[in-house]
């Protein structure tokens, strides 16, 4: 499975982007334009049998970008530029499909993209 970030916008308040899997999208996301990751390609969880933690994805739930002081994507929608809502709702469904695809044995990848 591979889980594409498409950063559309970076401002000093947060780098704004959207999360699609199989190319729909699903969410939205921030990150801290200082901590976020090099656009690039990234292996985020290995097929299952291989040891790593459940958790072992760069994905978390919080209020906006400047909470993400670890490298972290935020998600939930969009209400700012910079901010999310319902992040925790959001989380915990991405967290779920995540969790089920290790079960069946996929292997996780995921794309950053910039397109601003």
């Amino acid at each position: 499975m591979e889980i594409e970030i498409r950063r559309y916008k970076n401002r000093p308040w947060g780098i704004d982007g959207e999360l699609l899997i199989g190319g729909k999208k699903v969410c939205d996301t921030v990150e801290h334009p200082g901590y976020a990751k090099p656009a690039g390609n990234y292996p985020i969880l290995p097929a299952a049998g291989v040891s790593a933690r459940m958790n072992s994805h760069p994905f978390a739930h919080g209020d906006g970008a400047m909470s993400a002081t670890r490298g972290e994507i935020i998600v939930g929608e969009r209400a700012l530029s910079g901010v999310v809502i319902h992040s925790a709702k959001v989380y915990a469904t991405l967290s779920a499909r995540l969790k089920k695809a290790r079960q069946r044995g996929r292997e996780v990848r995921l794309r950053i993209e910039e397109r601003y």
